[in-house]
């Protein structure tokens, strides 16, 4: 188990897995004091807190906190949960929103260093804290430097108009997820010292949240996310699925103006970047003095992308659009200063890198150190721009261009503005063998574990080659080979796949069999070739045309076939002159409803008005108006059970969501996810972040659904609530399950 897994593996455990019999306690801010708090109708009143979490509950017991004002109530985490059982603080939405501790009203952003102090003390061992809006003070989760804490798992929090959101010393195995800090002055999220195995997962540092106004209040050295580690190191500290923007300060009256991202200073060891974002911060999108471990990560319209001190590794990322202010050009231009990759004396590598802009430097080492990259795509707009400057090594697989010199990388959509998501800087000359990809790169495969399907349909001289990923096949001649690969064939089940093929010979083919011999099981799928008798093969229309270029096929297998199958085959068929030429690439196998309209039912009981429509061959389904749907789907969800759906709303009304679940109840189980919507989170919902903004088109989610829950769930669950207005409009498409490798 990687350490990612690992993590989620332990909150999954502490936020409740295991649990022993618990109790229930509610607070409202306008409770009674008269009153048990035995249940929301008899919910106490907030002066209670602090009894109630540290006196009066025990290891599993949960405070419901439910909405409206809290004032400057504090929180102090200083007793004990148990392993396996902790203490919990869930905010509930009972009608105006996450229970919200707002402060004492004297801390202002003109003067960030007064008003109050905390919100939320952590002293303490395995709580859960999820459900809350915190604001208005210097900062709003910390401790003190004598202080230690362990297994806190906080979720689900809008923190916003304070100093720091987090400033913290001292806390060991702990996750942050899907919370949210905005409008701050000074930095969103700081481990000072101490911090051990901490996880930021799904977390947003946004300085202005769309207020410019923001960056004259900021003070010096604005940072989204900073690792200090002064006196006492912080260790293993992984950023997974994070954003950090806008960290900026107007007039700093110096020559040089900061402002980050990313920050690890060199007291941190162990530190790993898994699908992070920076955007539009004033120097470095990862400034990062230790070396690293960095992966499908964007640094797009920072002075310097990827700012690399030390060593370390940068896979499958993606720099753009060096960006700079300073006094004399207070609103920023494009810099010929800037860089995608950074270094002053480290000796950072690169794989599978792209920087691209209309100015600037490509990869920059400024001192004694070397920078090395390979497979990689330096790439200028115009005749402006360095690729390298000072001891860079542009090794294998690397390309450069500018307009005129080299190839056109062609990427899909390059533009300043870029939001880190989707495929917009996917090269569509070199795919994902160059440069930064974002995409599914397929099934991959071992050359060694190849063999002959089907005795006597090869002749000695074909080839069969994988490519270096192993997910691309290329066959010549007249050969037939499987591959071993164990599925459960469902109605459900769908393959999709690339193809290019210079020479389709008689038959070219994919398949899943359950052994050595295609006769009599049609377990095969011709795509094309010159032959037309094909008995114990379906052929799929239409049929591949030689030299076409890369076409992509959808197949629905479970449409033809289930039961269990042991490879995947895969046929260059061509007995006449052994010419056949085909590449099979991208290969995904995964489970997707196919939607019929007599089967989709109501959720929930929950639709008031609204329309349900089956789109794009009955693959996607629209909602408009206030209505929630679900459909027969039975799946065993696992650990590693991934979920994958695209979404394109012009209006997201109050909830728009996706989930899975065993019944028509939706308040007994947290099995959906709300992907966006202008109400807060309900209760019964699990975050996506970002959440998904009106009208930006199609967007593509990735969640691991398996970090939240396991077992067999029988419906898919498609929700457009909207009880003001009933004018939500949602297409969810191209939803695919699957297990993560």
């Amino acid at each position: 188990m990687n350490r990612t897994s690992w993590l989620l593996y332990l909150f999954l455990f502490l936020s409740g897995a295991i649990n022993a019999v618990a109790t229930e306690y509610w607070i409202s801010p306008s409770g009674d004091g008269s009153l048990d708090g035995t249940d929301a109708a008899n919910a106490m009143p907030k002066s209670q807190i602090d009894t109630v979490l540290n006196t009066t509950m025990g290891a599993g017991d949960t405070l419901f906190l439910l909405s409206g004002d809290y004032g400057s109530t504090q929180i102090s985490l200083s007793s004990d949960g148990a392993e396996g059982n902790p203490k919990r603080i869930v905010g509930v939405d009972s009608g105006s929103g996450l229970p919200h501790f707002s402060g004492n009203g004297s801390w202002g952003r003109d003067d960030p260093d007064s008003g109050q102090w905390q919100i939320i003390g952590v002293y303490g061992h395995h709580w859960v804290v999820e459900g809350l809006e915190l604001s208005g003070v210097r900062r709003a989760i910390t401790n003190s430097s004598g202080s230690s804490a362990s297994s806190i798992h906080f979720k689900n929090l809008d923190i916003h108009d304070v100093r720091h959101g987090l400033y913290i010393y001292n806390l060991d195995d702990s996750v942050f997820e899907d919370v949210k800090v905005t409008h701050y002055t000074k930095h969103a999220y700081r481990l000072e010292q101490g911090c051990d195995d901490v996880m930021f997962l799904s977390c947003l540092a946004d300085m202005t949240d769309g207020d410019t106004s923001w960056w004259a209040y900021a003070e010096l050295y604005p940072f989204g996310f900073l690792s200090e580690g002064k006196s006492v190191g912080n260790t293993n500290i992984s950023f997974v699925d994070c954003i950090s923007k806008n960290n900026r300060k107007n007039l700093q009256d110096r020559s040089y103006w900061n402002g980050d991202g990313f920050v690890v200073e060199g007291g941190t060891t162990g530190v790993t970047f898994e699908n992070c974002i920076s955007l539009n911060n004033e120097d470095g999108g990862f400034d990062l003095k230790p070396e690293a471990t960095i992966v499908n990560c964007v640094a797009f319209q920072n002075y310097r992308g990827f700012r690399l001190w030390g060593g370390g590794t940068i896979t499958n990322s993606v720099a753009g659009f060096p960006y700079r202010r300073a006094d004399h050009v207070p609103d920023g231009v494009e810099s010929t200063g800037g860089s995608g990759i950074w270094t002053k004396n480290g000796t950072p590598s690169l794989d599978y890198f792209t920087f691209y802009g209309n100015k600037g430097r490509g990869a920059h080492e400024e001192g004694s150190g070397s920078i090395s990259l390979t497979n990689s795509i330096l790439a200028f707009s115009g005749a402006e721009g360095s690729f390298t400057i000072g001891s860079v090594s542009l090794g294998a697989g690397t390309v450069t261009y500018k307009s005129g010199s080299g190839v056109d990388p062609d990427f899909v959509n390059p533009q300043l503005g870029w939001d880190g998501i989707g495929d917009d800087m996917n090269s569509q000359t070199y795919e994902d063998s160059k440069g930064y990809f974002r995409g599914a790169l397929g099934f991959a495969m071992e050359a060694g574990n190849l063999s002959a399907y089907t005795s006597g349909q090869s002749d000695g001289s074909s080839t069969a080659t994988l490519d270096s990923t192993g997910t691309a096949l290329t066959l010549s001649g007249n050969i037939w080979r499987k591959y071993p690969l164990s599925y459960d064939i469902t109605g459900n089940t769908v393959m999709q796949l690339s193809v290019e093929s210079s020479d389709v010979g008689e038959i070219i083919a994919i398949g899943l069999d359950n052994d050595n011999d295609y006769e009599g099981s049609a377990r095969n799928f011709k795509l094309g070739g010159s032959q037309s008798s094909v008995a114990d093969f379906h052929v799929i229309s239409p049929a591949y045309g030689a030299g076409t270029g890369i076409v992509c096929y959808r197949i629905p297998v479970g449409g033809f076939y289930t039961g269990s199958i042991n490879y995947l085959t895969f046929i260059a068929d061509d007995d006449d002159d052994q010419s056949a030429e085909v590449t099979f690439s991208r290969i995904e196998i995964f489970e997707s409803p196919a939607f019929d309209a007599a089967n989709l039912s109501d959720y929930g009981n929950q639709t008031a008005s609204g329309t349900a429509t089956l789109e794009q061959n009955d693959t996607a389904v629209h909602l408009e108006g206030n209505i929630w749907r679900k459909y027969p789907f039975t799946y065993t969800f696992t650990a590693n059970t991934m979920l994958e759906v695209t979404v394109d709303a012009s209006e997201v009304g109050e909830v728009i969501g996706i989930g899975f679940d065993t019944d028509n109840s939706y308040t007994n189980s947290t099995t959906n996810w709300m992907l966006g919507g202008s109400q807060a989170l309900p209760s019964q919902f699990q975050a996506v972040s970002p959440a998904y903004s009106e009208g930006e088109g199609a967007v593509t989610y990735v969640i691991p659904v398996g970090s939240y829950f396991t077992g067999t769930r029988n419906y898919i669950t498609l929700i457009a609530d909207d009880d003001a207005a009933a004018a939500a409009d949602v297409v969810f498409s191209d939803i695919r399950v699957y297990e993560a490798p």
